[in-house]
């Protein structure tokens, strides 16, 4: 237990360098972002309820999934203490009744506006789309042993659990969270962080057999044949670094060992490369799961969480010859695939093959030349570390910290602006990843209206929490703060500029300039950008109803269009 203390008092600590919170602000944050798999910097600040009559509740966010009608209500409770008072969960049971069954008259005198508020969004939500549809997650953290509860704390944990578990809801959970629970958590954090997904392409003709699928005992295992230049582009690029973590031995090079030149020159050997397959052993895989898809057209393995466990050296020498352009078309690999979840399978297909241990990954997209080409350009070209994989700068300065840019707030940021897409960029963003979307967002050109772009965001998303506290009586004003960040920025993005379209590179530099040398020259665009979003929605009966749910639709982009366009 101390020496997982010691990790989360170091996490701590680095997360105060870093940000410069506090410490109880930093052990919270850090507490969200372990647990929902996120960001430090990801809770928002109208999502932080902590202060004047909390209830015992620091954090209250909800998440909805507008595709399907639900929504994750995640409720954290954070002490930066290393005990579990059975008084301060009895305080969050309390917590909870007043989010899910005090009437609106009572809940609304409290005096925390923050609480107030997103208790209406919860309820607003229930009362729109059915309990049984809200999945809620409760949270009580601390750096304490979580394996060591008090009598009074497990039984009071026991009479919340039950009342709530039969409030109707989707999911009702509710979770006492120590150091040492922090520190697993972090490890599947990271677990996942290193999950390799992939469609592989196989070789397949529907008029003869061209892949075995074998069963037994629970295990599935295919057979099959796939082009080396897919086994290259498998293992290409940060990918080498991480998939073949199993093997004990690393890659030896093209030109050594006693196997890796004879692989060389049979790929690149026009007259025996046909012959590949016969020659060579062929890869091992492990995964989670593979599904065979024997479209005679498209015949391929969709890959889950894959493991190369043999044939690190296959593998990369076929690489390295594709690299060199030498690698024949005609090249094919034997496969075998595995697939399980039982641990002790793997490690006995591990240990017989020689190699140990997971993988690491990254996600596909994160690896496209697009994407490499970007990241290039926002560091040369802007001195921005343009973010192709969660956490990929881990470790730096708070002053280096702030030249990191995420790639899909950079696409949001860019669909909200560019594409005049705030909607969608707030409540759709995954749509950014898909083949339409994507070819749309990451064109192939210079980057300058991407950066501005995000620029424009970031500033938007940072005054966010002084303008709540500037606002918290003005409950129009502080919706739009809270839940219109795009629109803001499309509408700011605007104002700052006087153009829709920024086509001339040297004008965009020039705003880039100008913005990142003083970034308030956006604050009285961003002001005005509030008020004018601010008359649309009064003009409107329905829209003041709920104001959450106007940045949901795209009735508000239309709007936005118009009044910014109605002078000419």
């Amino acid at each position: 237990m101390p020496l997982r203390l010691s990790i989360i008092n170091d996490r701590i600590e680095a997360c105060i360098t870093s940000s410069g919170d506090q410490p109880d602000v930093a052990f919270t944050k850090l507490a969200n972002g372990i647990i929902r798999d996120c960001d430090y910097d990801d809770l928002q600040p109208e999502d932080v309820v902590d202060g004047g009559e909390d209830k015992q509740i620091d954090v209250l966010s909800l998440e909805e999934d507008p595709t399907n009608g639900v929504a994750d209500l995640w409720i954290i409770q954070a002490k930066n203490s290393e005990s579990f008072s059975s008084s301060a969960l009895t305080l969050l049971g309390n917590g909870l009744s007043w989010i899910f069954e005090k009437s609106k008259a009572q809940y609304q005198t409290l005096r925390n506006v923050p609480f107030v508020r997103k208790i209406d969004e919860v309820r607003e939500f229930r009362n729109r789309c059915g309990p049984s549809n809200l999945r809620v997650h409760v949270f009580f953290v601390t750096k304490g042993n979580a394996g060591n509860l008090s009598k009074e704390f497990t039984d009071e944990l026991t009479a919340i659990r039950s009342k709530y578990e039969a409030g109707g809801f989707g999911h009702f959970s509710i979770r006492p969270i120590g150091a040492s629970d922090l520190v697993d958590l972090l490890g599947e954090q990271e677990r996942r962080l290193r999950q390799v997904d992939d469609t592989v392409p196989i070789v397949y003709d529907k008029n003869k057999p061209s892949y075995i699928r074998y069963s037994a005992h629970g295990m599935t295992g295919i057979i099959c044949t796939v082009k080396g230049s897919e086994i290259a582009r498998l293992v290409a690029g940060d990918r080498e670094k991480a998939i073949f973590d199993l093997n004990l031995r690393r890659y030896y090079g093209a030109e050594k060992g006693r196997v890796n030149p004879s692989i060389a020159a049979t790929s690149a050997n026009r007259n025996e490369s046909h012959m590949f397959w016969f020659f060579n052993n062929g890869i091992t895989i492990v995964c989670d799961r593979c599904d065979v898809v024997d479209d005679p057209d498209n015949a391929h393995l969709k890959l889950t969480n894959m493991q190369i466990v043999n044939g690190c050296q296959t593998s990369m020498t076929l690489a390295a010859t594709a690299q060199r352009g030498s690698l024949q078309d005609d090249v094919e690999v034997l496969a075998k695939v595995f697939e399980t979840t039982d641990d002790k399978f793997v490690s006995k297909v591990v240990l017989t093959t020689n190699n140990q241990n997971a993988i690491s990954s990254r996600d596909l997209k994160a690896n496209d030349q697009i994407q490499e080409d970007y990241q290039l350009a926002f560091q040369k070209l802007h001195s921005l570390r343009y973010e192709r994989k969660p956490r990929e700068f881990k470790g730096l300065s708070r002053e280096e910290n702030r030249t990191v840019v995420s790639n899909e707030k950079v696409a949001q940021a860019y669909l909200a602006i560019v594409k005049k897409k705030p909607t969608i960029a707030r409540t759709q963003k995954y749509r950014i990843w898909d083949d339409e979307w994507y070819r749309q967002v990451f064109p192939e050109a210079t980057v300058e209206k991407h950066v501005l772009a995000f620029l424009i965001y970031d500033y938007c998303l940072k005054s966010k929490k002084d303008a709540l506290v500037e606002w918290r009586d003005d409950p129009v004003r502080y919706s739009i703060v809270s839940y219109g960040v795009f629109h803001l920025a499309r509408t700011l993005a605007y104002r700052f500029t006087q153009k829709e379209n920024w086509n001339d590179a040297t004008e965009t530099e020039a705003w880039i300039a100008r913005v990142r040398a003083k970034p308030s020259v956006l604050k009285r665009h961003y002001k005005s950008a509030v008020s004018m979003i601010r008359r649309l929605i009064r003009k409107r009966p329905e829209w003041m109803e709920n104001i959450n749910n106007v940045f949901k639709a795209t009735d508000i982009e239309g709007a936005i269009n118009a009044e910014l366009h109605k002078n000419g």
